[in-house]
C-alpha cells in the first residue's frame, strides 16, 4: 500500500508525539511492505513565527494532496497574548473548515486492566460502551459576532452559537449511523 501522509507537527509536545508516530508508521511500513511518503507542513505557533499565519496556504495544499493527515497539538504560552486571528488554535479551526473535518468521534470503552485507575467504581464502568460525536465546524468557534466589548464600564465577551441546518443534519445523521451499528444498549 502506498500512501501520502501530511505531517503537521504543531507546537511543544505536538512535535514529539508526531515524531514518534512517524517512527511507528515507518516501522509498520517496513514490516508489512507499505510505502508511506511524509510531507511536512506548518500549523500553530511555529507557523505564526515563520510565516505570520497559524495555517499557511501551503500547508492546506499539502493536506488536500495527501491520503491522511497526522496532526500534533498546537499552541503554548509563547502565543497567549496574540490577537485572536493570530492564535495558534485558529490554524486548527481553519484546517477543520478547509478540509471539511466536521466530526469529532470519541469512543469510550472499558478496559479491565485499567479499572483500578478509574475514579469511578468498577461496577459502574465495566459495561461502558459509549461514543461522543461532536460537531467541529460550526457553533461557538465560528459564530459571528465573537468579540470582547466594554459594556457599562465592564469588560464583556460575545460569542454567538450559530449552526446551519445542513451542519446539524450531517452530524446527527453520522451519530445515528454510528448508533445503528452498536450493541443496541
Amino acid at each position: 500500500m502506498k500512501r501520502n501522509i501530511a505531517v503537521l507537527q504543531g507546537d511543544g509536545i505536538g512535535k514529539e508525539v508526531t515524531r514518534g508516530a512517524v517512527e511507528i508508521l515507518e516501522a509498520v511500513a517496513q514490516r508489512y511492505g507499505h510505502d508511506f511518503e511524509f510531507q511536512y507542513g506548518e500549523i500553530g505557533g511555529g507557523a505564526i513565527d515563520s510565516t505570520g499565519s497559524p495555517l499557511p496556504d501551503e500547508t492546506v495544499e499539502i493536506c488536500k494532496n495527501s491520503d491522511a493527515v497526522l496532526l500534533g497539538a498546537v499552541g503554548g504560552p509563547k502565543w497567549d497574548d496574540q490577537p485572536a486571528h493570530l492564535r495558534p488554535e485558529r490554524g486548527l479551526l481553519k484546517i477543520r473548515k478547509d478540509l471539511n473535518l466536521y466530526a469529532n468521534i470519541r469512543p469510550i470503552s472499558y478496559y479491565s486492566s485499567l479499572s483500578e485507575s478509574s475514579p469511578l467504581k468498577k461496577e459502574f464502568i465495566e459495561d461502558v460502551d459509549f461514543v461522543i460525536v461532536r460537531e467541529l465546524t460550526g457553533g461557538l468557534y465560528f459564530g459571528k459576532p465573537s468579540e470582547r466589548v466594554e459594556k457599562e464600564g465592564k469588560e464583556a465577551v460575545v460569542d454567538t452559537l450559530f449552526y446551519q441546518k445542513s451542519e446539524m443534519k450531517r452530524i446527527i445523521e453520522l451519530a445515528f449511523s454510528l448508533a445503528s451499528d452498536r450493541k443496541k444498549k
